[in-house]
């Protein structure tokens, strides 16, 4: 009976007025904590919520995005991640648990400090999971998936380590598929997918490598006349990994072609 009290009480707050709820939120000792807390109990509808009104308050300025950073939320966010994925039959709302989850990342990964919080197995594997996820569902398949490339993105950015540790968990077969189901038909699923693999791409030739060597003919030939410059990019990237070698004088004399540089 509380519990459903205080997700009726959550929903009310969550449809007022934008500055009533961040003044009460932020300016209130211990209000985000109190919400936070929401995310660590077995009731779906009021983790439901509590998330809801974290990226509400995130979203709307960068007093609100301070406050919860300050919460630290990081570890009761993966946890409800991790709780979703580890489900056999996922529902509706646990698929908007997971998106409500991937909305807020980006927030608490500002700092090069934050992301390297994602610096294991675990965590990494968890987001990796929700792209995953959003490849099994019939409707909305595309929010959960921007969403939750929008979160591996936050992760990966100027993240080297973070880099390394997606590709050794074959995070750009997972990307891949993402190009290939119905959920890319939606432009921006297919941008920051692009986007994306561009940068496990650019982090070095282990990432250029394992990119191609997952690519298909018709893959290949899918990127590069796709009409989005993110996702052409790839195909390039991934051409040039497959095609790079070095001419030495005597592969040139073989050839009767002059060396170049590049």
């Amino acid at each position: 009976e509380e519990r459903t009290q205080a997700v009726d009480s959550i929903e009310h707050l969550a449809t007022a007025d934008e500055s009533v709820v961040l003044a009460a939120l932020v300016s209130t000792p211990g209000a985000l904590s109190n919400i936070l807390s929401g995310l660590g109990t077995d009731h779906l509808g009021l983790q439901l919520e509590c998330l809801e009104l974290l990226v509400h308050v995130a979203q709307h300025s960068e007093r609100g995005i301070k406050a919860v950073r300050e919460l630290h939320p990081l570890p009761a966010i993966l946890d409800v991640m991790k709780s979703c994925a580890s489900v056999a039959d996922s529902s509706p709302i646990h698929a908007g648990l997971t998106s409500l989850a991937c909305q807020l990342l980006p927030y608490v990964l500002r700092t090069s400090e934050e992301r390297q919080g994602m610096y294991n197995t675990d965590a990494m594997g968890t987001v990796i999971l929700a792209l995953q996820a959003a490849g099994d569902l019939v409707d909305d398949a595309h929010h959960l998936a921007e969403h939750a490339l929008i979160a591996l993105m936050a992760v990966l950015r100027d993240h080297e380590p973070n880099q390394k540790l997606a590709i050794e968990l074959k995070c750009e077969n997972v990307l891949l598929d993402t190009l290939r189901g119905p959920g890319a038909s939606d432009m921006q699923v297919r941008k920051r997918c692009g986007s994306v693999l561009g940068a496990l791409c650019r982090s070095g030739s282990l990432g250029a490598s394992a990119v191609a060597s997952c690519l298909s003919q018709d893959d290949l030939t899918a990127l590069l006349e796709d009409t989005l410059p993110e996702v052409t990019e790839v195909g390039l990237l991934a051409v040039l990994a497959t095609c790079s070698y070095s001419y030495t004088d005597a592969d040139a004399d073989a050839t009767n072609i002059e060396p170049i540089s590049v």
